[in-house]
């Protein structure tokens, strides 16, 4: 896959990676209580919780690689709402026509990207992202599915000028089976989530709750795929 569609994909990876609905079936359908990389007890398909300095990386089918550092708790500057949000800092490399940093902010409630910011080259990019659940997206537990609108507006600048692309997804979310994945940071026990639109398979990723993120990800409709390359978490 392209690097700028794997940008575009990788916004909406925590949308697609990391949820499900249920208390009820948890602890028969998930995996054991494990331990993060950190050293701390992790409850199965519970939402995690991210700490300042957690940081992970990633490498897609194209050599393209990814690091996403937490970099504090704040709220987003402009008044989109009173939430404090993770603040997250990484880098794209290549670098894009938008330049090679990222900055997000993804909410601490479920860990999607409410602003999403690609920066430092010719162009900016900036997509501003809300979702819609038929279902409360945690904890996550196998057999269990949802929908879930995704909407984006995305400003690309350049210099003074710009245009303002918007966008909209319905998805329908399943966590499938609880497997082993092999991925160039190790081994990991993940729950399986594939991504259907209209009826159609457009992606599966792999979260471990070690990781408390993806460890893997593949886009169906290219062919292309992103893996955990490194992972440093409390």
């Amino acid at each position: 896959m392209g690097t700028k569609k794997a940008i575009g994909v990788f916004v909406v990876v925590v949308v697609v990676a990391v949820a499900v609905i249920w208390w009820g079936s948890r602890v028969a359908s998930s995996p054991s209580q494990q331990q993060s990389a950190g050293g701390s007890a992790v409850e199965p398909g519970y939402l995690p919780t991210w700490s300042v300095g957690d940081r992970w990386g990633y490498k897609s089918s194209d050599n393209v690689t990814y690091t996403y550092v937490v970099a504090r708790e704040e709220a987003y500057e402009l008044p989109l709402d009173n939430t404090f949000y993770y603040a997250i800092e990484g880098t794209v490399s290549p670098a894009t026509e938008w330049g090679g940093n990222i900055r997000q902010w993804c909410y601490k409630t479920t860990l999607e990207p409410r602003v999403d910011r690609v920066f430092g080259g010719d162009r900016d990019q900036i997509s501003t992202l809300t979702y819609t659940y038929s279902a409360d997206p945690w904890p996550l537990a196998v057999g269990k599915s949802y929908t879930v609108g995704v909407s984006a507006s995305t400003d690309y600048t350049v210099g003074e000028g710009g245009e303002t692309h918007s966008s909209s997804r319905s998805l329908e979310v399943t966590v499938e089976n609880i497997e082993n994945v092999s991925v160039p940071a190790g081994v990991f026990e993940c729950f399986k989530i594939v991504t259907r639109e209209g009826g159609t398979l457009v992606e599966t990723s792999w979260y471990s709750d070690v990781v408390k993120r993806e460890v893997k990800r593949v886009d169906h409709s290219t062919g292309g795929y992103v893996e955990l390359t490194s992972c440093q978490v409390a």
